[in-house]
């Protein structure tokens, strides 16, 4: 048995020239990795910050970043820091704590 997190790659910041609407925003942008939001490229720990707010979420119930708008919720990527989980607890809680640090360096990896 093994999960596999997959990546379709259709989270796009506005303005990006691969954009197929102008102007438009597709995804949920609560869940696009900080340095996403400021137009670098995607790495590894990108999909682990993403996987971070889906554990969040699902143990919290509420994404941590969901805000009334999209520019409120991309700032809030950006700039805030979640309450810890309450419903998790132990090693679930760190490692949720850890995939969601702003800095991608300071993520764990997925090895």
């Amino acid at each position: 048995d093994r999960v596999v997190l997959t990546d379709f790659g259709i989270a796009w910041i506005e303005g990006d020239p691969r954009l197929t609407d102008t102007g438009g925003f597709v995804g949920s942008p609560e869940f696009i990795a900080p340095e996403r939001v400021l137009g670098q490229r995607p790495g590894p720990a990108s999909d682990l910050w993403s996987l971070g707010v889906v554990l969040y979420t699902a143990t919290e119930g509420v994404s941590p970043f969901r805000r009334s708008n999209t520019p409120a919720t991309l700032q809030s990527v950006l700039n805030a820091t979640p309450a810890p989980p309450a419903s998790a607890r132990g090693p679930l809680a760190e490692v949720i704590d850890g995939l969601l640090h702003k800095d991608p360096a300071r993520r764990p990896t997925a090895d």
